[in-house]
């Protein structure tokens, strides 16, 4: 049986935390970690909580965002390399600050390198002006067709300007994929 998510995993923002297991100290406003439930449950204030020494990240449950739902959705279709990148970019007290390698296998730490070379481009990357969608569409077209040729009916169902809409609507990307 999975295990629930824990409570706070909703409203962590862009970070993307580790569940089960004591959480790393300089993690932003511990207050709300301290309200939570699970703060009361010995097991998960230990170092590896429920988790054995260098299982991997792939074991270890993660807080639900945008990171983990992109890595559903792409995981049959991108390379090791790709799927780090979008699963784990948002995991900073990682790959920033090196917490939690006592839990990583020797493919995490193979991959962290892709992750660092792909956050530049996430963190404060986003414009102010607005994308003009009918010029990039084309570019993106091709990008789904070389990657996605056939074999996913979700890249199928979104194109461009729909994505725009979405993005636009004043509802949260992550809310609006999933609804």
């Amino acid at each position: 049986m999975p295990l629930p998510l824990r409570r706070t995993a909703v409203g962590r923002g862009r970070r993307h935390l580790p569940d089960r297991l004591r959480l790393f100290r300089r993690n932003l406003f511990p207050e709300y970690f301290r309200a939570n439930p699970d703060s009361q449950i010995p097991l998960y204030q230990t170092k590896f909580g429920i988790y054995e020494e260098n299982s991997g990240l792939d074991k270890v449950k993660m807080s639900l965002g945008h990171d983990g739902y992109i890595y559903e959705v792409m995981k049959n279709y991108l390379p090791m390399e790709s799927l780090y990148m979008l699963r784990y970019h948002s995991f900073y007290a990682w790959h920033r600050h090196g917490a939690y390698d006592y839990l990583c296998n020797e493919q995490d730490r193979a991959m962290l390198p892709w992750v660092l070379k792909f956050n530049p481009y996430d963190l404060y990357s986003k414009g102010h002006t607005k994308p003009d969608f009918k010029q990039l569409k084309p570019y993106y077209d091709d990008l789904f067709a070389e990657f996605f040729s056939g074999k996913n009916r979700l890249v199928n169902r979104f194109d461009a300007a729909s994505l725009a809409r979405r993005s636009t609507s004043g509802r949260r990307h992550g809310v609006e994929w999933l609804a």
